[in-house]
């Protein structure tokens, strides 16, 4: 099976895009057209998502842990929230922090890509931006 995804279209009643999941449709192999088909006019994927235990412990790890920018934080109602926060300047991926929904999505936490590394900070100076790091680890081990 393939998916098809559809992140650009824009919603009929004027709200926000990012607030609503791709919608997928799937086709057999069998189906797949044989000409390519015509490009997307989105050519970015500015989001991804990160698992937390809670959205307040992700945001103050975010923040104060890796010193980066809340960009949004949005009360959904329900107890849900949509939380985006960025590197300083917005130089680099922004992150959507998302409480799980179920056991296998909490099992997730923490190990995001399954056990490879998926995330990468950008330095000048490793040494420097490692201590300020390690200072403010406050007992989090995935800082070390």
């Amino acid at each position: 099976m393939v998916s098809i995804f559809s992140p650009c279209k824009p919603t009929s009643d004027g709200r926000s895009r990012r607030r609503h999941w791709l919608r997928a449709a799937s086709i057999s192999a069998s189906a797949r057209p044989r000409k390519p088909i015509a490009k997307p006019s989105c050519r970015a994927s500015p989001l991804s998502l990160f698992y937390v235990p809670s959205y307040d412990e992700g945001a103050r790890f975010f923040r104060d842990g890796l010193g980066f920018e809340a960009v949004e934080d949005t009360d959904l109602g329900q107890n849900n929230r949509w939380i985006v926060v960025a590197p300083p300047r917005r130089r680099g991926a922004t992150l959507i922090l998302a409480v799980p929904a179920d056991r296998n999505q909490r099992a997730r936490i923490g190990d995001q890509t399954g056990g490879r590394v998926g995330y990468f900070l950008l330095t000048n100076d490793f040494q420097a931006d490692y201590k300020v790091l390690r200072s403010r680890a406050d007992g989090h081990e995935h800082v070390a």
